[in-house]
């Protein structure tokens, strides 16, 4: 943790003002008011930046900025700022605190706090960074954040509320109910988010919040006693394996509180869902490794400075990067950004978009809504420019990042494209429904047809610059399909690997010298039964001059609907896939050794990437149901 030395007192007009910080604050006089710092978000996923003004009369006299979060050599949260009153003053000057939270340059979390510091008195003045007061705020020219309430009002648990406080309500300040029970030297226990909500066993997704009279209540089953309650979110908040949570404090008033068989929220809470801003409210049981979350006892996480987690540490688990996603389709990783499309519904011919999100999390941006169904997403090896394929309308958007500068192009007969990637500048587009694959140009020219006879429903194509492959579905419930290697400065030279079972996805294993293997996935669908016997099948082809051979038996097990495939450019080039009917993401050596599974549990898995140090794949979701989502997984070493 960063270390805070005592700043000497400088006279300040009226005020006379002091400041340290716990833990480094070993003797606390009286006549003081200590800051603490609290949040229920994820550091610096959801605030990377932090000031701390106090101002008297509108003068400013104290400003800290903290513009690293949550590591061992910078702020860690909950906090204590300790300011001072020195003798002689008077104890009735009104002193505003204002606490200013930022995720990059927006400002997110705004509170402001006008009271008084007592006399004789240590006391804690507690300034929470809550998810419920977590918005998009205005900047004045100075690049001040301005309040969304109303003069005089600040946020509070999402709620605007008159911003004066009387010291004498304000408890005396005590470290351990900051830090835990400890000192914030790691020596306190925390409570731990996302496994204590991941557990499928005891998690519970209750019923939407009643609002009525003014309150926001929820019954939680009987059977589960002392309880546990978060938000859920799509991107904010604490993320695990089955969604992001915001925790909410007990026996709290900022938090929940036991109203006979009810529990009584925020109401922001239900405003917040009926906006469409959360999903719902998790419960789940107190238990060894769970204990009751409050006020006092903070959440853990590599941001923490109580301590560390109690629970039992869990084997590794993908971590949701986005929850409540729409049908999401395709997936795409460069420059430390995911890219992916939200496909929507398909009789819903402008409920798609096209999202993007940083590697580490934080709040989404959507790139482009209104999109008729996209389906393929590419981006450019100088994650410059991204392309997509509506297939409702039967576009492809070839976008600028730098300006949001879009090009949108058409197929020849105006056909339905369905992959895509980028050749340099250009695109290589596959349509199933015109059974050809095109070059498309980034200057509007008219497309070239790379290959239309002998395709039977290309799916999703790749490229090295020197070969196109592409995998043609062929008819469900037969062998139809194959695999094309197409050389494109000699138009007439294909090699072809038939007698596929509905190959979709497809990848590149190279080198500095090129190609060496093509591998791809069999979906093989049997949508006769659920419990239907594994038909699915993974293939491997080298390439050795010009030529695809298959590796026969490279891999003999069968796989249960497999659809995303990726092969990790970095050693040991282990290959990895999706399974889509039994929500499953699996690993093997390149040489079709060492197979196991690395998730489970998945929600209908889809398209998957690997960069260097995670594996990233889709969730699809339920069809028409906004429950898809956007996982990463560290790789094993």
């Amino acid at each position: 943790m960063i270390n805070f030395k005592q700043v000497s007192r400088v006279a300040l007009g009226a005020l006379v003002l002091g400041f340290c910080a716990a833990p480094s604050c070993t003797a606390l006089p009286a006549s003081e008011t200590m800051i603490v710092l609290q949040t229920d978000l994820s550091l610096p996923k959801d605030v990377d930046r932090l000031t701390i003004q106090v101002l008297v009369r509108g003068d400013q006299r104290h400003f800290n900025e903290f513009t690293k979060l949550g590591t061992d050599d910078t702020l860690k949260i909950p906090a204590s700022i300790g300011l001072t009153l020195d003798s002689g003053t008077d104890a009735s000057t009104p002193v505003t605190f204002r606490v200013t939270a930022f995720q990059g340059v927006k400002a997110r979390v705004l509170r402001e706090v006008v009271t008084t510091i007592p006399k004789d008195r240590l006391v804690a003045l507690k300034l929470p960074i809550q998810w419920l007061c977590w918005e998009d705020l205005p900047l004045d020219q100075d690049g001040k954040a301005i309040s969304n309430c109303d003069a005089n009002q600040t946020c509070i648990a999402g709620t605007c509320t008159d911003n004066k406080v009387d010291s004498t309500t304000l408890e005396d300040y005590s470290a351990a109910n900051v830090f835990g029970g400890g000192t914030g030297t790691g020596d306190g226990t925390c409570f731990d988010t996302a496994p204590c909500f991941d557990d499928a066993d005891s998690h519970r997704t209750v019923d939407a919040p009643t609002s009525t009279d003014g309150k926001c209540t929820i019954t939680p089953p009987e059977a589960l006693g002392d309880v546990n309650v978060a938000i859920r979110v799509a991107t904010a908040g604490i993320c695990g394996s089955t969604g992001c949570f915001v925790p909410i404090d007990a026996r709290s008033e900022l938090g929940w509180q036991a109203d006979g068989k009810t529990i009584k929220l925020p109401t922001a809470v239900c405003d917040r869902i009926a906006a469409g801003k959360a999903s719902g409210v998790s419960i789940t049981p107190v238990r060894t490794g769970c204990a009751l979350k409050t006020s006092g006892v903070p959440t853990c996480g590599p941001w923490s400075s109580a301590g560390k987690p109690s629970s039992t540490t869990m084997a590794a688990k993908p971590i949701g990067l986005a929850f409540g996603q729409p049908s999401p389709v395709s997936i795409a990783v460069r420059s430390g950004n995911v890219y992916w499309t939200n496909s929507g519904a398909f009789d819903q011919s402008t409920k798609g978009s096209v999202n993007r999100i940083a590697i580490d999390g934080g709040s989404p941006t959507q790139e482009l809504a209104e999109q008729a169904y996209p389906s393929a997403i590419a981006v450019d090896d100088t994650a410059t420019h991204i392309a997509w394929s509506n297939t409702v309308d039967k576009t492809v958007v070839h976008r600028t990042l730098a300006g949001k500068v879009d090009v949108t192009l058409t197929l020849p007969g105006a056909v339905a494209p369905s992959g895509l990637t980028f050749l340099g500048s250009d695109l290589l587009v596959t349509a199933q429904t015109g059974n050809a694959v095109f070059q498309l140009f980034s200057d509007s020219a008219p497309a070239k047809t790379i290959a239309s006879t002998g395709q039977l429903s290309p799916y999703r194509v790749v490229t090295d610059g020197k070969f196109a492959f592409w995998s043609n579905e062929g008819t469900a419930g037969t062998q139809t399909g194959s695999i094309v290697m197409h050389d494109l400065g000699d138009m007439l030279q294909d090699t072809v690997i038939s007698g596929q079972e509905v190959p979709r996805n497809l990848t590149l294993q190279t080198s500095p010298g090129g190609t060496t293997a093509v591998f791809w996935a069999n979906l093989a669908p049997d949508i006769a039964s659920d419990k239907a016997p594994r038909k699915g099948t993974i293939h491997r082809a080298t390439i050795t001059g010009g030529t695809m051979t298959p590796d026969t038996g490279w891999y003999p097990d069968l796989q249960d609907q497999p659809l995303g495939i990726f092969v990790d450019g970095n050693a040991p080039n282990r290959v990895y896939w999706t399974n889509h009917r039994t929500g499953e993401v699996w690993q093997v050596e390149n040489d079709g050794t060492k197979a196991h599974m690395i998730a489970s549990g998945q929600n209908n898995p889809g398209a998957l990437v690997v960069d260097a140090e995670n594996v990233y794949w889709v969730n699809e979701g339920t069809k028409g149901v906004k429950d898809g989502s956007i996982m990463r997984l560290v790789k094993e070493k």
